[in-house]
């Protein structure tokens, strides 16, 4: 019999980092490095390889092949475009690969544009990873402070959006 997870239970099984950057360039130019994993790859160097599956232009739907280092391992991930709302929201969902049974990694992007120029909000979201409370830890702590922190990514993101890069 199915039952509902509660919020709690979902905070256990789930981690969630959140990012987000202002930028000066224009939603579109954001958009076109966010939503094509041919271009994502310039900016985010855990992206080792990108094979299409479903021809054409990104949308909803859309499926590539993905080789992606996650932690120290590189592996093989299927990739689908699950929400494609253009120059909004966009959400990627990750599965397979050297990620536990049953689990998956989404990738939330959201553009927003204000009189201050246009916010980019990055959520990742590691369902049933398997780890316990101090891997969870660690992994948010590395995200704000390590090397290969989401952060840097989105800040390489921002030098080529806004052309200095």
């Amino acid at each position: 019999m199915l039952r509902a997870i509660s919020n709690k239970e979902l905070k256990q099984r789930t981690v969630i980092i959140k990012n987000k950057i202002r930028l000066s360039a224009p939603p579109e130019k954001i958009w076109e490095l966010i939503v094509d994993p041919f271009a994502m790859k310039s900016w985010n160097p855990r992206i080792r390889a990108v094979v299409p599956i479903t021809p054409g232009k990104p949308q909803a739907n859309s499926q590539y092949r993905i080789r992606y280092k996650l932690a120290a391992k590189e592996s093989n991930f299927l990739a689908e475009i699950m929400e494609y709302e253009d120059l909004v929201r966009l959400v990627l969902h990750f599965s397979g690969g050297n990620l536990p049974r049953k689990s998956f990694i989404q990738e939330i992007y959201e553009v927003f544009s204000d009189s201050k120029g246009t916010q980019l909000r990055q959520t990742i979201l590691l369902e049933k990873s398997g780890m316990g409370i101090a891997g969870r830890l660690s992994l948010r702590m590395r995200n704000i402070i390590g090397a290969s922190s989401g952060k840097r990514y989105l800040g390489r993101l921002k030098q080529l959006a806004e052309g200095s890069f």
